[in-house]
């Protein structure tokens, strides 16, 4: 058994990288409008990075500001975490047959590297 880098901070500012860039397919660090201080969203871009949560891209030419985006695996984590955060919202009803069947198809026949790649 590997041992796996633990986040060492809270997942609400990560929470709320993953979804802007889920949604905009990109992420400069000035694009967080969140009230993060700078320091903060930099320790915390650069942890996701290092984990394999997010890639980083440097511009060639241009301003050296470095845009974010999500890995297959940074990915996969932010549908999670948008599905639990519906469900703890209640915006999702987790007891109905048609969200557990739908739960249950896509652990029983789809691995997660096909559920990354479907969108």
């Amino acid at each position: 058994m590997t041992d796996k880098p633990s986040c060492p901070y809270d997942i609400t500012h990560t929470f709320e990288i993953l979804t802007l860039i889920l949604k905009n397919g990109e992420m400069k660090a000035s694009d967080s409008d969140s009230g993060i201080s700078w320091r903060t969203l930099d320790t915390r871009l650069r942890w996701l990075v290092e984990n394999g949560i997010l890639n980083m891209d440097l511009p060639k030419y241009g301003r050296k500001t470095p845009r974010y985006t999500l890995t297959p695996k940074g990915k996969a984590l932010a549908y999670v975490m948008c599905v639990g955060m519906g469900v703890y919202n209640g915006e999702i009803d987790f007891e109905s047959a048609e969200f557990s069947e739908t739960v249950e198809n896509m652990v029983l026949h789809t691995s997660m590297k096909d559920l990354v790649e479907r969108d």
